[in-house]
């Protein structure tokens, strides 16, 4: 069955009718970008005249956004150029990959960056695959949008925005999509996940992105993400996770997210001269990098929970320089 063509985002009337059509092809084809559209389907699809399909399509494989094949067009190679040089201009991608050479090349985890959208999609921006082994589709990650309430990524982005501007985001993402039976659909099991990752700085799933697989995850705000939050978060077979995994995955979450965070600290986030002297400025760079530690019971009953690192002084969503831990990849380690 095809799929309905997802809409863009509510907003004003457009301005340049060709335009819009033409971003509705595309994000028509990305959503199955395995599959090839007919130029009837994507007419049929979109609700446009074939003639204007056949024009916009012709015009987007002129630009080799898409590529002619012989069942009709499929998203082109102009697309992967665009979004390397994104991904070249966006300097966390950068500070995140070099932040990861140092990451367990034998962890047999991927850890990956993640922005929330402006409704409740996850967007993956960066992956290092540090030994996974994986062949689930977590190679081609980049860019790939989840739905926030089924992945640990997803969770711990929302529960970085403001009270006010969650429930807005839920009241139209409702009712929460699924990926797998085990995804959280529920609003009141999601918003119990939430405060718990507010509290201990750390997310989970299991199972609720692909079946077997489980992620942690953590995040800060920074001016440098698009929303101003991004979520480090490690994924690994659920079935290869004993108790001796887990301390090392987590260690490495802990470790990525613990460099990376003092290179794109949200400028507001830093505390004030006079704050810092009432740390004590050896305790307040020991907060900062995440060292202060507690114990605790996650309310999520989850395996990952063996530890909060937290911040004894200050609320944990506005701990510092948001000391929480952190982990999330991409390209291989060497």
């Amino acid at each position: 069955m095809t799929p309905p063509a997802r809409q863009p985002a509510a907003g004003p009337r457009a301005v340049v009718p060709a335009l819009d059509r033409g971003m509705r092809v595309l994000q028509l084809l990305a959503d199955s970008p395995q599959r090839a559209y007919s130029l009837s389907e994507i007419a049929q699809l979109l609700a446009i005249p074939k003639s204007t399909a056949f024009n916009i399509c012709g015009a987007l494989a002129e630009g080799q956004l898409l590529r002619r094949v012989r069942d009709g067009f499929q998203l082109g190679r102009g697309l992967l150029e665009l979004g390397s040089a994104y991904a070249a201009s966006v300097n966390l991608v950068a500070e995140f990959y070099d932040v990861c050479r140092e990451a367990p090349p034998d962890l047999g985890a991927v850890i990956q960056l993640a922005v929330l959208d402006e409704d409740l999609q996850a967007v993956y921006l960066a992956h290092q695959d540090c030994g996974s082994g994986l062949r689930l589709g977590l190679g081609g990650m980049v860019g790939r949008r989840v739905p926030a309430n089924c992945t640990a990524g997803g969770k711990m982005l929302l529960a970085l925005l403001p009270p006010a501007e969650l429930d807005e985001r839920l009241r139209r993402g409702a009712p929460l999509p699924r990926v797998t039976r085990r995804s959280v659909t529920s609003r009141a099991r999601l918003l119990k996940e939430i405060a718990a990752a507010r509290e201990s700085g750390y997310a989970f799933d299991e199972d609720g992105v692909i079946l077997g697989l489980s992620c942690v995850a953590t995040g800060f705000p920074t001016s440098h993400a698009d929303g101003g939050y991004l979520a480090l978060s490690v994924t690994a077979p659920t079935s290869a996770l004993d108790d001796t995994r887990h301390e090392q995955v987590r260690a490495a979450l802990d470790a990525v997210a613990g460099k990376l965070r003092p290179r794109l600290l949200h400028p507001a986030r830093a505390p004030s001269a006079a704050r810092r002297r009432g740390l004590g400025l050896d305790r307040w760079r020991r907060c900062a990098r995440g060292m202060w530690t507690g114990r605790g019971r996650s309310m999520t009953g989850s395996r990952w929970w063996h530890g909060t690192p937290r911040c004894p002084s200050l609320a944990p969503v506005n701990c510092c320089y948001g000391c929480w831990p952190a982990a999330y990849a991409a390209p291989t380690c060497t």
